[in-house]
Parts: structure tokens; C-alpha cells; sequence
């Protein structure tokens, strides 16, 4: 059975106009694309994992065969290097390390290569490649990206060749398996907000680029989808609770929001308790039958305060063996308030002994 306590109208005073606290982000687990970045700023970046490939370029990482390509030679230091061959050779600049001992089968990876310099006459004039699981052309100096789902009957290690007239200079490689992509980021705002509260949500979004766009929610509000940079500013009365989600479920789109800021219009006072799961999935809630009465939200239940169960021979030791809870009741303001926010005069608390039995002696404070 859920435990019972009486916690009469604590609350949380928020002035008019004062921004209600933005704490830290939560991202879901085991997902990736979201950052908390820079100063108080949230991005949404690529899922990627760790890198595959060592970002040092020297002869103890790559390997060549033939006399056309060589690594990190005279004027081109940390760098892959093939030169153009009249004779017709073309070789081959591979990894040491075979990438094949890295990827897992069916998981999906990126693979960018930076380009610096190429020409020659024929195409393609240089292609990478890892076995036949993947490869892919280039004939002019970019920055390449592309991906592949390992294949462990088709991948090899990761190599590149070139036709014999051309000549190529390559700095950087790379092959990171790409994560999922969480859909969500959630911030738990310092405060509770009350039905019926008008709230005014600005954010700043300093960049975007791609895809079909980001919103937020906000209790019952939901922003209009954004696409642009810029300031983003609303007022609602449908905002409750005390949480703040941005969603963004395309894995194109990359943006960076700074100067999130929720204002209420008037005065509020917000309630304190904490109705969210904690991580046994109890959570607290006001008992329905007060609600509207002198105490209303004051009845908290809980599945989480749990006594034993009672029999005719238990003791107060069978309460301390069998896992029960210790009850504690504190009080905490924050900078820049010192104190102004929490207001009390007094509080006690009662425990009822059991069914029928009575009550102990009240803790008044």
C-alpha cells in the first residue's frame, strides 16, 4: 500500500518577471546527437562513436606498397601522399592495422576523407575503399563523407589506390560508427509550473543548418516547428509541470539554442513536490480527494515510502529489518535569493502506527 503524508501549502515563490531556473539537460540513455555546449548553450550535433582510424598520420600507422604513394614525406608532413607515374604504376596506401579488426557486424559507420590537392587526366583518379563492403571516388579536393552497414562476409581493411597519372594529397581519415540519434533533450526547470499560469519562453537560436527543424514543449504548450536562426519568443497560459523538451527526430538537422528563458507574467508560487519517477519508478502525487478543500495539494501519497507489512507480532525492529524508510522534511533556497523563495512558519509530522491502533506523538517544528 502507498504511505501517506501532509505537507500543507509548501511553495516556491517565483516575482513576476524572474526567470525560473534552466538546469542541466538530460539526454536519453544510450543515445547520442545532443550536447550541452559552450556557455548554458544545448546543440544538436551527429551521433557518432569513437574513431576508428588513428588521427596521427605516420609510417607507423599506414602502410604502402608501390613507389608512387608514401606517407608524410619531405614538404607534406602528416599527410598521404601519391605522385603521378609515367611508367603506369599506381599501388596502394592501406592501413597497418586492419580496419576489419574494428567494425561489428550489421552496425552502421561514417567515413569522411579530406582531399587536399588531386589532378590527373583519367577518372576516377583516386578511390578508398574497406574490401568490397564500400568504396568510394574522388576527382577533385573536398571534404568526402558517406556510410555503410559492415558486412563481415565483404569488409577488409581500409585502403587507397589511384590511377597511375594522378597525383593526390590527403589529410585526414576517418571511419565512426554512427549512433542512434535520441529524438529528445529534457530539462527539469527549478520550478513547478501551476495550471493556469501565463509564461512568457524566449530562446535564441544561433545557428541552424539542414533538415526539417526542432520545437519544444513545454507542460501542454508545443512551440511552432523552427527553421530559422534568431530569437523565438511566446507567452502562454497553457505551460504547467516542470519540465522543458526540445525534440528534433531528423538526424539532418544541427542547431545551437542559447538564452532559453522562462518568465511568468505574475507572481507565482509553484509547488515543490517532485512528481517525476525516480529510478525504481515510484513516483508522488496529491491524494484527488483534497484537491479544491482548505488543504488543497497537501495529502501526498507514494509508493515509494512503503512500510512492512503488519502482523500481530511485529515489532519496531521488524520496521527497521524489513526495509522500511526514514521520512525527512528539508528546506533549501538558492543564490541570488538567499532564502527569499521559501517562506514557513511551521511544519510537523505524524506517523500513523497501524490500522486501528492510532497515531505516535507528532514532530513539530
Amino acid at each position: 500500500t502507498n504511505d501517506y503524508f501532509t505537507l500543507v501549502k509548501w511553495q516556491q515563490r517565483t516575482p513576476a518577471n524572474t526567470d525560473i531556473e534552466v538546469n542541466s539537460w538530460e539526454f536519453e540513455e544510450g543515445k547520442g546527437g545532443w550536447e550541452e555546449w559552450g556557455d548554458e548553450k544545448l546543440r544538436k550535433v551527429e551521433s557518432l562513436g569513437v574513431e576508428l582510424v588513428p588521427q596521427t598520420i605516420d609510417n607507423t600507422v599506414w602502410a604502402t606498397s608501390g613507389s608512387t604513394w608514401s606517407i608524410s614525406p619531405l614538404f607534406y608532413s602528416d599527410k598521404i601522399r601519391k605522385e603521378a607515374s609515367l611508367l603506369g604504376y599506381t599501388g596502394t596506401a592501406y592501413l597497418q592495422d586492419s580496419l576489419a579488426n574494428y567494425l561489428e557486424n550489421g552496425k552502421s559507420y561514417k567515413v569522411s576523407v579530406t582531399v587536399d590537392s588531386i589532378t590527373g587526366i583519367y577518372t576516377p583518379r583516386i578511390t578508398w575503399s574497406i574490401g568490397s563492403n564500400y568504396s568510394q571516388n574522388a576527382n577533385s579536393s573536398d571534404e568526402y563523407s558517406g556510410s555503410f552497414t559492415a558486412n563481415s562476409s565483404t569488409w577488409g581493411n581500409f585502403s587507397i589506390t589511384g590511377k597511375s597519372g594522378s597525383t593526390t594529397t590527403i589529410s585526414r581519415v576517418s571511419v565512426r560508427e554512427q549512433l542512434p540519434m535520441a529524438d529528445r533533450a529534457t530539462n527539469y526547470l527549478n520550478a513547478n509550473i501551476p495550471p493556469g499560469t501565463s509564461v512568457t519562453v524566449s530562446i535564441t537560436v544561433d545557428s541552424f543548418s539542414g533538415g526539417s527543424g526542432f520545437y519544444y514543449t513545454i507542460g501542454g504548450y508545443t512551440s511552432p516547428t523552427y527553421t530559422t536562426t534568431g530569437t523565438k519568443t511566446i507567452t502562454t497560459t497553457s505551460a504547467t509541470g516542470d519540465q522543458m523538451i526540445f525534440c528534433c527526430s531528423d538526424p539532418n538537422t544541427r542547431f545551437v539554442i542559447s538564452n532559453i528563458s522562462v518568465r511568468p507574467a505574475a507572481e507565482m508560487l509553484a509547488d515543490t513536490l517532485n512528481t517525476s519517477a525516480d529510478t525504481q519508478g515510484y513516483q508522488a502525487s496529491y491524494v484527488p480527494a483534497v484537491l479544491g478543500s482548505d488543504f488543497y495539494r497537501a495529502v501526498i501519497k507514494t509508493g515509494a515510502l512503503v512500510s512492512p507489512t503488519w502482523s500481530s507480532g511485529a515489532t519496531y525492529q521488524t520496521f527497521l529489518d524489513g526495509g522500511g524508510d526514514s521520512i525527512a522534511l528539508v528546506t533549501s533556497s538558492h543564490a541570488p535569493n538567499q532564502g527569499a523563495t521559501t517562506f514557513y512558519d511551521d511544519f510537523a509530522v505524524q506517523l500513523d502506527m497501524k490500522a486501528g491502533v492510532g497515531f505516535l506523538p507528532p514532530i513539530q517544528q
